[in-house]
């Protein structure tokens, strides 16, 4: 007993056919793909030294006399600002931020600029390294 296998005769006009098909579905997939590469923008990697600032405002708050219930919410206030500047840098400037510690080289720093925006935001000294740290000179 024999087995006769036949395979289906493709008809030419089909076989061109199918071949332009997928080759226009990847022509679409393609230019999809570039409109939306200029819609949306590439977004850059930054980072932002968060030990740093925390270590600042620690610093700066542990030289006043306040007592531990304010402590904790001048923690929260400022835990919560810097959260909200990271997030409002990130977005509206399409970036994606990475603690400095993270990234060895290659990305900017935007530790200063977040740190200005906390001093508006708070009004505090941040940036005064001197200040934060105790050196008078």
């Amino acid at each position: 007993m024999a087995v006769n296998f036949s395979l289906p005769q493709w008809n030419k006009t089909k076989v061109t056919q199918a071949i332009y098909q997928l080759l226009i579905g990847m022509l679409g997939a393609s230019l999809l793909m570039l409109v939306f590469h200029f819609i949306e923008p590439s977004k850059r990697i930054v980072t932002v030294d968060v030990t740093g600032l925390i270590n600042h405002f620690v610093k700066l708050e542990s030289k006043k006399k306040t007592s531990s219930d304010q402590l904790k919410i001048q923690v929260q206030i400022f835990a919560n600002t810097l959260e909200k500047t990271l997030h409002e840098l990130s977005d509206k400037q399409h970036m994606i931020i990475f603690p400095k510690e993270a990234i060895i080289s290659g990305a900017v720093d935007f530790s200063e600029i977040v740190a200005e925006r906390i001093n508006i935001k708070l009004g505090l000294d941040l940036l005064n390294e001197a200040e934060a740290v105790g050196d008078k000179t």
